[in-house]
């Protein structure tokens, strides 16, 4: 069955780690997808598709074959290199943590890139962004960090996450903020700590209403 793409996919609540034909890993968030090419071990350009979010430790391989990440608005291509990628319907954007990439966007634009940059893709326009990194990350530590995150995103995180719907019942509640680092391994301990922050949290299978107390 040569020629037939390699698949990784994590279903809600699920991160997996995987190591690719060239040595490379990658960890692959939930709700998301990653599918590779054959050949790699002979040499050929090394090819990953991504939906979804995942972080890739890139192997430099002898003969220096380039390894590019195809997301719906860009390419990142690598020679040896730590990087996170979103590729989600709503959110694009590349988090590189060490070596460097080169993005290359659908119309040709380049955007050369260096650790600690992050570069997000809205309407189809690159932008370069200050982040911290950690917050980034969070989510190979299943956590949720949040910084005067607005209720309204972090619901969003969460549907993403766990496959849930959530209601927030006025725009009060949704422009609530939350501060602080959450734990994300187990969606009941999450809604938890936010009826610990005062939300009521009223939950009917995989749907989810909050409202504020």
């Amino acid at each position: 069955n040569t020629g037939n793409p390699e698949m990784v996919q994590t279903t809600y609540g699920e991160i997996r780690e995987q190591q690719l034909p060239d040595g490379s890993k990658v960890m692959v968030n939930a709700n998301s997808e990653i599918t590779y090419s054959e050949g790699w071990e002979k040499g050929a350009e090394r090819e990953v598709w991504i939906k979804g979010e995942a972080f890739f430790q890139v192997q430099k391989t002898p003969s220096k074959t380039r390894f590019v990440v195809h997301a719906d608005q860009f390419d990142v291509i690598v020679t040896g290199t730590q990087f996170n990628v979103v590729n989600r319907h709503d959110k694009t954007n590349v988090m590189l943590t060490e070596g460097s990439v080169t993005l290359k966007t659908k119309d040709g634009k380049e955007i050369f890139m260096q650790p600690g940059d992050f570069v997000e893709i809205t309407n189809k326009q690159p932008e370069k962004k200050n982040v911290v990194q950690e917050n980034v990350l969070a989510w190979r530590d299943k956590k949720l960090y949040f910084d005067n995150t607005p209720l309204r995103q972090a619901a969003k995180k969460i549907e993403e996450h766990y496959g849930v719907t959530i209601t927030l019942t006025d725009d009060a509640t949704a422009n609530r903020t939350l501060s602080g680092i959450l734990s994300n391994d187990n969606l009941d301990v999450l809604l938890e700590a936010l009826e610990a922050l005062e939300f009521r949290v009223v939950r009917n299978q995989q749907e989810i209403i909050i409202s504020s107390e």
